[in-house]
């Protein structure tokens, strides 16, 4: 038997056991992971109690179980739900007419190359202007309230999804637009069989930006102009009980880790074809 013929059953076997060993590599994985985002979740927790103990002692900064006892506490109350679903309410309507601004927008200057060069010079300067600078022209012309804040969360969020869905349709080959030319496609199988494809995963990270930015801009719309939500109850209890305050927060952040999973779940499903996410998908 020839050295050649031997190394190559070694390799064989090699590879078998590998192949049979995959899984339970996957499961160390996932175990070490796991591990390690609870180490670091214990440090944080170590640090918090640490600070509340010591610094935050005298601004009555709560520790970690005094947190979680006051939010058991507000969570019992009506005020505290109805905050919560101000600022969604809110921060969802700023987010979809910004989608329905700046998808469509995008789509037609990423159609043009002269729109493009035309325009690059008006988003780059838009999109730069801090939406915090805009708070008193907009409480001056829009007056207090939630029209105030969906305008501040409509200017914050469409940069997001007007540049990526702009990117998106241009980078769209000459070979499928000559296609699309050729075969006379009607629009509607235009978008769906050439754009929707291309534009998918810009579309999916504009979204999950532009969601970000809603829920944040949203906040801080209601506590600098204290349109009802959790923002103008963080300021409410800022002065009277810095827990709650503390719990206000904490729930802003749960709020945005929940919206980020969802969108990153529904990239998945919806994406499931794209080699991004092939094999991701359980």
């Amino acid at each position: 038997m020839s050295s050649s013929t031997i190394s190559g059953e070694s390799r064989a076997v090699t590879s078998g056991r590998d192949s049979r060993g995959g899984r339970p590599s996957n499961v160390r994985a996932r175990l070490i992971t796991v591990a390690q985002r609870l180490g670091a979740l214990v440090v944080v927790l170590a640090l918090w109690t640490w600070f509340a103990r010591t610094k935050g002692a005298d601004a009555n900064f709560p520790t970690p179980p005094q947190a979680l006892d006051k939010l058991g506490e507000l969570m019992r109350t009506s005020a505290y739900w109805h905050a919560v679903s101000e600022t969604l309410l809110t921060a969802l309507i700023g987010f979809v007419i910004a989608a329905a601004i700046g998808i469509p927008l995008g789509m037609l200057i990423g159609m043009s190359r002269r729109a493009q060069l035309s325009t690059q010079f008006l988003v780059d300067f838009g999109r730069t202007i801090p939406v915090i600078a805009l708070l008193p022209l907009a409480i001056l012309v829009l007056h207090i309230g939630r029209t105030m804040a969906v305008f501040l969360i409509v200017f914050g969020a469409v940069w997001p999804l007007l540049v990526q869905a702009t990117y998106a349709v241009a980078q769209i080959t000459p070979q499928s637009r000559q296609v699309v030319r050729a075969f006379r496609i009607s629009t509607i199988e235009r978008i769906r069989f050439v754009y929707a494809p291309s534009m998918l995963p810009f579309l999916m990270t504009g979204l999950r930006i532009a969601a970000s930015i809603s829920l944040l801009i949203a906040v801080t719309a209601e506590y600098l102009g204290r349109v009802p939500g959790l923002g103008v109850e963080m300021r409410d209890s800022g002065e009277t009980d810095p827990r709650a305050t503390f719990v206000y927060m904490l729930t802003t952040g749960a709020l945005g880790l929940m919206l980020n999973v969802g969108l990153v779940v529904l990239q998945k499903r919806v994406l499931w074809w794209h080699p991004s996410q092939r094999g991701k998908v359980d």
